[in-house]
């Protein structure tokens, strides 16, 4: 009976978990998208990628995950870019991949 609820409450925290990673993905495609829109550049393969995860503080634990994307100038050349999402929320965003990654 022990197992049943064990196995239960990991796959609610693995769903949970799933869910939390698409929506924070798809925060940072958006957000890449905008600053690429306002800079005049391309956005290029119009994803992110997850470069890291940990957690932060903001009041309470949260994870935090830097997503890199890439960019043209002039559709010949390719540079990276950063967006931080921390919760729910981007608490940055930079065209340029900075020496150190948060």
């Amino acid at each position: 009976m022990h197992e049943a609820l064990i196995a239960v409450a990991l796959l609610a925290a693995a769903v949970w978990m799933w869910r939390e990673n698409l929506r924070a993905r798809e925060a940072a495609t958006r957000a890449g998208r905008r600053i690429c829109d306002a800079n005049d550049v391309q956005f290029l393969d119009e994803t992110v990628s997850l470069a890291r995860m940990n957690f932060g503080w903001n009041g309470r634990v949260a994870l935090v995950r830097s997503y890199r994307f890439d960019y043209s100038t002039d559709g010949a050349d390719r540079a990276a870019g950063l967006v931080v999402v921390q919760g729910g929320s981007i608490i940055h965003i930079q065209l340029g991949w900075p020496e150190k990654l948060h």
